[in-house]
């Protein structure tokens, strides 16, 4: 399941601001990632909790059931073992990213 935050209130924070947020919260591994524009990733899963904050461009996550977009500003979480795909926007996509096993 993907949890997405995208309220009223978007993330504008700086990138070590993120991070500190994403340790604080358990995450590690923690990373900035820039994808090329539709950059897609064939269905996998992950034996750990993924969270993202979306820096820019757009990255949609697709679980079957569910597709979620998410673009500048918005969070989201990807709880273990669960098959999904993910697709950069034509803009491709940036964003810090931690595991949590």
């Amino acid at each position: 399941m993907v949890v997405a935050s995208r309220s009223g209130a978007k993330l504008n924070m700086k990138i070590a601001t993120l991070k500190e947020k994403l340790a604080a919260d358990g995450f590690r591994e923690i990373d900035v990632l820039e994808w090329e524009a539709d950059r897609f990733n064939e269905t996998h899963s992950h034996p750990y909790t993924a969270r993202a904050y979306i820096l820019s461009g757009t990255l949609t996550v697709d679980c079957g059931t569910e597709a979620t977009t998410c673009g500048k500003g918005d969070e989201f979480t990807l709880e273990p073992n669960i098959p999904h795909t993910e697709r950069a926007g034509p803009e491709g996509v940036k964003f810090v990213f931690g595991i949590k096993r």
